[in-house]
């Protein structure tokens, strides 16, 4: 209601501290809400330590308590940013740690992103690669069809299947 004026004035800050009050009793969706702010700079200075901090808090909340609106991407959104070290260290192993969590949840796009991260890098694992980049290429990721394509045609980290790669490219295609 302070977020945005409805019933009541405006105020950001008071808005903060309601959310900070839902965040901290594990409501998953203020401490969701309350990175958001951080990471927009409403009603407090842009952190985004805080946001990371907070983003990760919603993650590890809803995933103790069950399905929350927005818990996928909070996961997705620290993952981020332990892959492009925004607010955290850079972190490839806690990327995917949190991306897996967003996957499992049926987020596709953190299965790409999980996907591309163990295609290269100190993460690399081809077998792990072509299994998320085959998964979502049936579920709207059209570039990640030819990329797992390349994993069947090659027997990288996966048995040679030139039918299955075909099969891949052709879905790949059909988007």
């Amino acid at each position: 209601m302070h977020a945005f004026g409805k019933g009541v004035g405006e105020d950001q800050a008071k808005a903060n501290t309601l959310y900070r009050a839902g965040c901290d009793a594990g409501d998953a969706g203020a401490c969701l809400c309350l990175a958001r702010r951080y990471d927009e700079a409403r009603g407090a200075k842009q952190d985004e330590a805080e946001a990371a901090k907070l983003y990760a808090k919603a993650c590890e909340v809803a995933n103790v308590s069950g399905p929350c609106t927005g818990v996928k991407l909070a996961c997705s959104y620290v993952a981020e940013r332990y892959w492009l070290g925004r607010g955290v260290a850079k972190d490839a192993a806690k990327a995917a740690e949190y991306f897996s969590r967003s996957c499992e949840q049926s987020d596709y796009a953190a299965c790409a992103q999980l996907g591309a991260i163990y295609e290269s890098g100190p993460l690399k694992n081809d077998a792990k690669a072509a299994e998320l980049l085959s998964g979502v290429c049936y579920n709207g990721y059209p570039d990640a069809c030819a990329r797992a394509a390349r994993y069947y045609r090659s027997g990288e980290g996966v048995a040679k299947d030139a039918k299955r790669a075909e099969e891949l490219e052709a879905q790949g295609r059909a988007r």
